[in-house]
């Protein structure tokens, strides 16, 4: 019988997995690790799952990653994964509903226990077109989700009109023109406003309401001082 230990894994921008012991704030660890891209808490027991651009998740065990004072190790050393992939998002096998969205504006809901697999090579689980790729991947806690696009359109939908899905091409999010993309999608709360940093300062808007619409619909354009990168998060 083994103890079940609480963990932390990280993955920084060269996609290298290193594990820390027990539950650490992503802010805690930024201060020593700048280039971490994703962090994760997760238990001994549970399976770390890793989301790729071309639409495949991986489980691995964050019991085989290096902690302590050994080296990180690149994920492609845990997994089959095609060389130009990069990773999009690092959950635990322990959450339930997950979003995933493409650069095309296309996404769907599944459920993360469904996704858990043995195989080095994963799960193809969002199938692309269209030279599409995936490009976020996070849990569910709210009601709403938030777009913004390369063009400078947001636009704020219920998250009850996306379908859950094991596997597919995911339906439309946000009205997607010629030259344009998605660049960033989070879930919020209407009632709690929306939040965004840029640069170090923290802006929020209360009311959300002039952003909110019917899924697939073209969105308005993005508020004042909104990010030059088009992120909610830089």
């Amino acid at each position: 019988f083994k103890e079940i230990e609480k963990f932390t894994i990280v993955i920084n921008q060269n996609y290298n997995l290193k594990r820390f012991k027990d539950h650490i704030d992503y802010n805690e660890l930024k201060k020593n690790n700048k280039d971490i891209l994703y962090s994760v808490k997760l238990l001994s027991n549970q399976k770390l799952m890793l989301f790729v651009s071309s639409g495949k998740v991986f489980s691995i065990d964050p019991n085989d990653i290096p902690g302590g004072n050994s080296n990180p190790k690149s994920f492609i050393y845990f997994v089959d994964s095609q060389q130009n992939d990069s990773v999009v998002g690092l959950l635990s096998s322990d959450y339930e509903k997950i979003f995933l969205a493409s650069k095309n504006g296309k996404g769907f809901i599944s459920n993360i226990k469904k996704l858990v697999t043995n195989q080095r090579k994963g799960k193809q689980l969002f199938n692309l077109k269209n030279n599409d790729s995936v490009i976020k991947v996070f849990s569910i806690k709210k009601s709403h989700l938030i777009c913004v696009s390369k063009l400078q359109k947001m636009l704020a939908f219920d998250i009850d009109t996306v379908p859950e899905l094991q596997k597919g091409v995911g339906v439309q999010l946000i009205k997607i023109k010629d030259k344009d993309f998605l660049s960033d999608i989070k879930d919020i709360n209407p009632e709690e406003g929306l939040e965004w940093n840029a640069g170090s300062k923290n802006r929020k808007i209360d009311n959300i309401d002039f952003w909110i619409g019917k899924r697939a619909q073209a969105g308005k354009k993005i508020p004042k001082f909104f990010n030059k990168n088009l992120k909610f998060n830089e």
